[in-house]
């Protein structure tokens, strides 16, 4: 009889049957794996990685930025400001060029000299 009363009350503690889960009101349940965060909608949820720098330093809503991200804004910042650098270079070679070219062609004494100054 104690073997059968112990089988019992084993099955019934092995398939939950002891226990009641609910949840509150207007909320539903979830099942996490180890390390799973929950947040909740009111709040940003960040990962471990995540550097949280001076709040507010852009916008009043924006206080967290993600290191990949940040690294990924600053790779796409280093690529434009390298481009910039490019443009003012040819820039600046064109009008040294076009002053050159003004220069010969006030120094020219004929019109087949200044000619010469543009082409």
């Amino acid at each position: 009889m104690r073997k059968i009363i112990l089988t019992i009350t084993l099955a019934l503690t092995s398939t939950g049957a002891w226990c009641d889960f609910t949840c509150p009101q207007g909320t539903d349940a979830a099942c996490l794996d180890s390390g799973d965060n929950v947040c909740p909608a009111s709040a940003r949820c960040v990962d471990s990685g995540a550097v949280c720098f001076e709040e507010y330093i852009c916008e009043a809503d924006d206080g967290y930025v993600c290191e990949s991200m940040y690294d990924e804004l600053a790779d796409q910042n280093q690529g434009l400001v390298n481009e910039f650098n490019t443009l003012a270079s040819k820039h600046n070679d064109l009008l040294n060029h076009k002053s050159e070219n003004e220069r010969c062609v006030i120094s020219a004494a004929t019109l087949d000299e200044a000619k010469q100054c543009v082409q």
